[in-house]
């Protein structure tokens, strides 16, 4: 029976009443009280009953957010019409009345023994509840063990489990094909799966509800193809427009994907992803979702994003990963931009605060060497044609026009006086050769900032001391589960190493070497006037 589609509608977030425009619930005559709607946020809803062409009213609350004018399907489940089910209900129970009654009342016309006339009144009461596969069983399946439902149990549309769980069960349904709404509502850390004797089955989450198909051989998920691995089908069950506003729509979202083992850019990934295409275009589709990510000895919790096919395991690319430590692009944390007169990316700090309680910007860290050279830069600056700055591993700053300026437009001055006499205090700076410490063959010149700062405390600059402490914390790497809340890797833990800034509580003084500059023109200026006096006083 096909899916009804027929005009949009719009519901409430919290709320168990929907309505249509453009509908016809009651009219079309193929909808009955539990119905699956599948619903836009993606989720499977029983419909508990329908009130006129333009309103139906469902079993739970509505759990996405609120929508007005959205798509939807509602799946006739191949229900008898309700009214032809009470009929036949109404019928199986007058005929176990009277059938029961002669049977009790006259056994040697009816040539039944005790036992068999029990069985028959047995028989009869529960094909009866059954009411013609609508009715709903709740069974208690407390315990560690295989629960079996007999013929009579799941001839039952809905399916409700109860009771504290003490272990992981299968619950194992005939293998007549048909499609079972189940409610989990057990207790106890341990998994309920449906299935068949000899198939697979699918794990209905605690609290949860869920539509499954037995096809006759295995349990499945009705809604999604194939969903164990890469040859699965991408079925459109809930398109979702993404929109862009200067061009309008760019693609839709389709159905959910389990990726299995997947070789990543970075180690391997196993998760629960989306993906969409523009059109029906194969090669323009892309994927997003949030994955379990193995290698270099860690698993632990990741978003990936990519954009290939996802057809063959070996066209799926992956170019963007974030996780607990930081994002990754393409491998090798690549930012591009083609937007003309924007920045490729900006690092914003919020805090307003000074000193310790202040911002920090850009912190680059070489965690495992020490380079200290003319290669292995901390920042490369070049345009399409050389480079134009690079501040080199043992902190030189180097560019194209040995150019280095500060901001002296006069405009952004004030309290403008000609400068005091420097020649004198500049012959009391002592200029020293030097090396730094643990490098001895770098011999360097320069001042002392101590004896500096006796004579120009100005050009005097202190930084906070601190330590870098390699330390390991214990991390949480929470459970992956897919749609329907089945867990797919559980819940573990993770130890990672992290850098802690210890303060000494001491400073580290440095020098404004560019400061001098003005000081010398200014100490020029002074000597060329003293030789000037000199040259006229000794004509």
């Amino acid at each position: 029976m096909s899916w009804y589609k027929t005009g949009t509608i719009s519901v409430t977030n919290g709320s168990s009443t929907v309505y249509g425009s453009g509908t016809l619930f009651v009219d079309i005559g193929i909808l009955n009280p539990g119905d699956m709607w599948l619903a836009p946020d993606e989720k499977q809803y029983e419909i508990l009953s329908f009130q006129s062409n333009t309103e139906f009213t469902l079993v739970g609350a509505y759990l996405g957010t609120t929508v007005s004018g959205a798509s939807y399907a509602i799946v006739p489940i191949g229900l008898l019409p309700s009214t032809l089910a009470q009929q036949v209900k109404a019928t199986l129970t007058t005929a176990n009345t009277a059938l029961a009654s002669a049977v009790l009342s006259n056994t040697n016309a009816q040539g039944l023994t005790p036992t068999q006339q029990q069985n028959a009144r047995t028989n009869i009461a529960a094909l009866s509840a059954a009411d013609v596969g609508a009715g709903r069983l709740s069974k208690s399946v407390a315990g560690n063990t295989d629960v079996t439902l007999t013929a009579v149990e799941a001839a039952n549309q809905f399916l409700e489990f109860t009771g504290v769980l003490t272990g992981n069960i299968n619950v194992i349904v005939p293998t007549a094909a048909r499609l079972f709404s189940i409610y989990n509502a057990t207790s106890g850390a341990y998994t309920l799966t449906v299935k068949t004797a000899a198939g697979s089955g699918i794990a209905v989450r605690q609290g949860g509800r869920m539509f499954v198909e037995c096809d006759s051989v295995n349990v499945i998920n009705p809604n999604f193809g194939d969903i164990n691995g890469l040859a699965g089908s991408f079925t459109d069950v809930v398109s979702t427009a993404i929109t862009d506003q200067s061009t309008g729509s760019i693609g839709s979202v389709y159905s959910h994907e389990i990726i299995n083992a997947h070789a990543g850019t970075v180690g391997s990934w196993t998760g629960s992803i989306y993906r969409w295409q523009k059109g029906n275009v194969n090669t323009n589709q892309g994927f997003f979702g949030a994955v379990m990510v193995t290698g270099s000895g860690n698993t632990e919790s990741a978003f990936v994003w990519g954009l290939k096919p996802l057809a063959t395991a070996s066209a799926i690319t992956e170019y963007m990963r974030l996780t607990t430590t930081g994002l990754t692009v393409n491998g090798t944390e690549n930012i591009n931009s083609a937007t003309a007169d924007q920045y490729a990316m900006s690092l914003i700090h919020s805090a307003a605060g000074t000193g310790a309680a202040g911002p920090l910007g850009l912190f680059i860290h070489y965690s495992s060497g020490t380079p200290n050279g003319a290669g292995n830069d901390f920042i490369s600056c070049r345009d399409s044609t050389a480079y134009r700055l690079v501040v080199r591993s043992n902190g030189n700053v180097e560019n194209t026009n040995n150019s280095y300026g500060a901001i002296s437009d006069i405009k952004v001055k004030e309290n403008i006086t000609d400068c005091t006499p420097k020649l004198d205090n500049l012959n009391r700076v002592r200029v020293v050769n030097y090396n730094l410490i643990g490098d001895p063959s770098h011999k360097q010149i320069g001042v002392i900032a101590q004896e500096l700062e006796q004579v120009f405390p100005s050009l005097i600059a202190e930084s906070p001391d601190y330590e870098d402490i390699k330390k390991s914390r214990t991390v949480e790497v929470l459970a992956v589960v897919d749609e329907a809340g089945n867990e797919i890797t559980a819940a573990t833990t993770k130890t990672e190493e992290y850098v802690e800034r210890i303060p000494l509580g001491t400073v580290t003084k440095s020098v404004k070497y560019s400061v001098f500059v003005p000081m010398l023109i200014k100490a020029l200026q002074e000597l060329d006037a003293k030789f000037e006096t000199y040259v006229a006083s000794h004509p």
